[in-house]
């Protein structure tokens, strides 16, 4: 008889266990993986380049970074680009590129979420941002303060 207590506790854990992994996922979501190819101003002017790189063995990228100019409009882009997909990423300009957590980047500025793990995609820098105060662009988990990838300015 105890051996069947036990037997049904296991499986009232092992349930809730499988039922919380499941909201846990959905809560957290996932960034969208279609390939997107959002277009590249012909007529701005490339000021800065850099190549993503991984953040570590699990958190990968690559592809292009470029920042655009266009009169007073400044717009990141990346382009052929692949990231490792995860929950709440974000891009963000950072002071520090070489920081691997929330607390090691220094100061930082929010562009919006990843379009897409995959593709080629334009984020607006809003006005007034000083691009001289960064050291280049990483792919941040903001819910768990991880780096994902980073391109350093050139």
């Amino acid at each position: 008889m105890n051996f069947q207590k036990h037997s049904n506790l296991s499986k009232y854990s092992i349930l809730v266990l499988v039922l919380s992994s499941v909201l846990f996922l959905v809560a957290c979501g996932s960034t969208p993986t279609t390939t997107i190819d959002d277009v590249k101003d012909s007529e701005a002017v490339v000021i800065r380049e850099g190549i993503f790189e991984d953040a570590d063995a699990s958190h990968k990228g690559s592809g292009n970074l470029s920042i655009l100019q266009k009169e007073d409009k400044l717009t990141v882009r990346f382009e052929n680009f692949l990231s490792t997909n995860g929950p709440d990423l974000k891009v963000i300009l950072v002071e520090k590129i070489e920081g691997t957590n929330s607390s090691s980047i220094g100061n930082k500025e929010e562009l919006g979420p990843l379009k897409s793990t995959n593709g080629n995609q334009n984020y607006d820098v809003p006005e007034g941002v000083d691009l001289s105060k960064f050291t280049g662009v990483m792919i941040y988990c903001k819910q768990f303060g991880v780096v994902f990838s980073r391109a350093a300015f050139k």
